[in-house]
């Protein structure tokens, strides 16, 4: 079922602070994912060469893992003291443990089971068995276990550059495609359950102009990092829109360019940002 966009605003997201001010400044570096392993912040970043960066709880850098085998990281996962990314440049799919050692990595560019023409976000299910991971340009979503063996794929029908994918407490899967511009709700089963448009003007009064992340939280809320409308979108496990955040909060210095983007248990947000400070952390309510 596809619908409009609906609206309610009864959710709120307040700011609290913010770090890496000066990490990115020493160098060019782009960052891209965040995820979060106890109280580790995990960072996939590219600068000359790709590495994931694994950061403090008070914002201090203290490692790197897979300098010298990724090359253009894009998304993350944890789950199980194993940290999961993909690479766009080799169109690959790697598992690290979270002390940074290589386990497998798979894929090549292609369209074949296991084969990927550029995998953006991925996630894994509550059991941390089963791994989704998007498959932008073929426009499906692979099926893989945590030890990376194809399982299926599925929304070659569906999607449109599907672009991040979440699970839900409930068991259902939440699905981003940013050309289409549309939210996906599904089944544990694959089964299309609802798909909202969120780019039907006038009839909608909330567009997404670019998204790419998005992350849910305990409660399955769903907040969108919108990176050229500079905000923070937020929608129920229905998809009925709550919420607007938008980045500015104290001047045109701390403007919100969101990139990727995750919640704690505790209803924290982590949000990148390609404007410095480049983690903002906000808080539900």
């Amino acid at each position: 079922m596809t619908d409009r966009i609906v609206s309610k605003r009864l959710f709120s997201i307040r700011y609290k602070t913010s770090f890496l001010e000066n990490l990115a400044k020493k160098r060019s570096i782009l960052y891209r994912d965040i995820t979060l392993s106890g109280d580790l912040i995990i960072i996939a970043c590219v600068s000359i060469h790709g590495y994931i960066s694994v950061i403090s709880q008070y914002g201090k850098e203290l490692y790197r893992i897979g300098t010298g085998s990724v090359r253009s990281p894009y998304g993350l996962c944890a789950s199980f003291d194993f940290i999961y990314v993909t690479d766009i440049y080799f169109h690959t799919l790697g598992k690290y443990s979270l002390n940074g050692r290589l386990i497998a990595r798979i894929g090549k560019q292609g369209g074949n089971n296991g084969e990927f023409d550029l995998p953006y976000g991925l996630t894994v299910d509550n059991t941390g068995n089963i791994l989704y991971v998007t498959d932008n340009r073929n426009h499906r979503i692979q099926v893989f276990t945590s030890d990376l063996e194809f399982i299926t794929s599925f929304g070659t029908n569906i999607f449109n550059r599907v672009s991040d994918v979440k699970s839900c407490v409930d068991g259902s899967i939440v699905v981003l495609d940013n050309s289409g511009r549309r939210l996906h709700k599904l089944s544990p089963d694959f089964y299309q359950v609802r798909t909202v448009h969120t780019h039907i003007p006038p009839v909608n009064l909330i567009t997404l102009y670019y998204p790419l992340f998005f992350c849910v939280d305990t409660s399955d809320n769903i907040f969108i990092s919108d990176r050229y409308s500079f905000c923070i979108q937020v929608f129920d496990s229905n998809l009925v829109h709550l919420s607007s955040f938008i980045g500015n909060v104290l001047s045109d210095k701390m403007k919100l360019d969101p990139k990727g983007i995750v919640c704690d248990d505790n209803g924290v947000i982590m949000c990148l940002s390609d404007s410095g400070p480049f983690i903002r952390i906000f808080k539900a309510s």
